[in-house]
């Protein structure tokens, strides 16, 4: 009867943690999906960046040549 009690403790508890852990993680779903949001515009930006300067490069050596 005891061990019953303790274990049946022991499951609140634990259950009681899980439900404050998931508590904690939906709080922050805002803030996680503002950070993906900023990574997916700073990848997207990032590739259009790159390939203007890729562009410039070819552009510039594609003078280089004709001028030498």
């Amino acid at each position: 009867m005891v061990l019953n009690c303790v274990v049946l403790y022991i499951l609140v508890v634990l259950l009681r943690g899980v439900y404050k852990l998931l508590r904690l993680l939906y709080d922050l779903l805002p803030f996680v999906s503002k950070v993906l949001l900023s990574i997916l515009w700073l990848s997207n930006m990032f590739f259009q960046i790159f390939s203007a300067v890729f562009r410039s490069l070819i552009l510039f050596q594609l003078l280089q040549s004709i001028l030498l």
